[in-house]
């Protein structure tokens, strides 16, 4: 199988998603040198993301509306930004829950870093969770918090109908101050690297002035299009035709590659679907039976790339497989895997067949 092309399906590139054109032409401008943005020159911004949001999940427009906003290079990078901000903010290092497993960006927050305490019991004394929906490798949506924790934040990047049935809402409480994170990236253009994160509750401006001070970009040879990134959500917003065709067309994207690749994996009766992840979400989550390396497994067998349940604080029986890959990757997927079990099948029948 290894004389096969490669496919790579662990990272959570939407290149299998339906993009209008006019994000296709405008997203990717280059800058050939290194240059810094300050966070106050891309006040303009934010009209359209509150309208976004607001557009995507109403039921939460009451915070779009009126909660401080941070703009960032990605959503991955309002996670560092927070961090560092609720660092100044409280004068010690963060002491941060994840659940486990956990949500993958969240390893940035894991690595060695002085300014956070890794806590892993969530009865201690908590000053950020994290919530991530619907995106989680366990397939839950993870909307109660588990801790007493000051400060959630709940990830976004998937909270709408091309993931979901139904958005999620959150009931704040008074005492707590919520971040709510959310990307360009996951409509479909990720080469925008265009992220925000709202706060919202007690202490919620001086947190989003602290992370504005540190939200400074340095950016050089890559493909940087917030302008166009700006266009594209105007596009969207002004056209109710142009969002409903991008929502319902990428969901029937999504269904129709886990509904292939389940499939293909029904004949392996030592693997099974974490659910809701077979209809919630932009992957598939995968677990086997058998105490043995999953990944290793679609690799081996299949020349398949996919994330190991290791990158999510879980064991190597769990994969991620990305649903939001080209239909044609996927397709071809699931022909090495039926072409594999078929084979497999034939030599049993035969070897059967000898002994008798």
């Amino acid at each position: 199988m290894k004389s096969t092309k490669q496919i790579e399906l662990g990272y959570g590139v939407p290149d299998g998603l339906y993009v209008p054109k006019v994000a296709q032409s405008n997203v990717n401008c280059t800058i050939n040198k290194p240059y810094i943005i300050y966070q106050k020159d891309f006040d303009f911004f934010k009209s359209n993301i509150r309208k976004w949001c607001t557009k995507i999940n109403s039921s939460m427009s009451h915070v779009y509306k009126h909660a401080d906003l941070v703009i960032g290079n990605g959503s991955t990078h309002i996670y560092t930004v927070l961090i560092r901000g609720l660092y100044n903010l409280l004068k010690r290092p963060i002491r941060l829950f994840l659940e486990q497993p956990y949500w993958f960006v969240a390893q940035v927050l894991k690595k060695e870093d002085p300014q956070i305490k890794y806590i892993t019991d969530p009865n201690a004394d908590i000053d950020l969770e994290i919530r991530c929906t619907p995106n989680n490798p366990d397939g839950t949506e993870y909307i109660e918090p588990r801790t007493n924790a000051k400060y959630l934040l709940y990830d976004f990047a998937y909270n709408m109908t091309i993931y979901t049935d139904k958005p999620v809402t959150i009931n704040q409480k008074k005492n707590k101050t919520y971040i709510y994170t959310g990307t360009v990236s996951k409509i479909g253009v990720p080469s925008s690297r265009f992220g925000w994160g709202f706060v919202d509750g007690p202490h919620s401006s001086e947190l989003a002035k602290f992370m504005q001070t540190e939200v400074i970009i340095t950016v050089g040879g890559g493909n940087v299009a917030w302008y166009s990134a700006n266009n594209y959500l105007n596009y969207l917003l002004n056209n109710e035709k142009h969002f409903k065709k991008l929502m319902s067309t990428n969901n029937t994207i999504l269904n129709n590659n886990k509904k292939i690749m389940m499939k293909a994996l029904e004949p392996y009766k030592f693997i099974s679907i974490e659910k809701p992840s077979d209809h919630k979400g932009g992957y598939l989550w995968v677990k086997t039976s058998k105490n043995s390396n999953l990944a290793n497994w679609f690799l081996n067998k299949f020349n398949v790339v996919v994330k190991n349940g290791k990158s999510f604080g879980a064991n190597q029986q769990l994969v991620r497989i990305n649903m939001m890959a080209k239909t044609s990757d996927i397709r071809e997927v699931a022909r090495r895997m039926r072409k594999k079990f078929t084979i497999k099948k034939k030599i049993k029948f035969n070897k059967t067949r000898k002994s008798k």
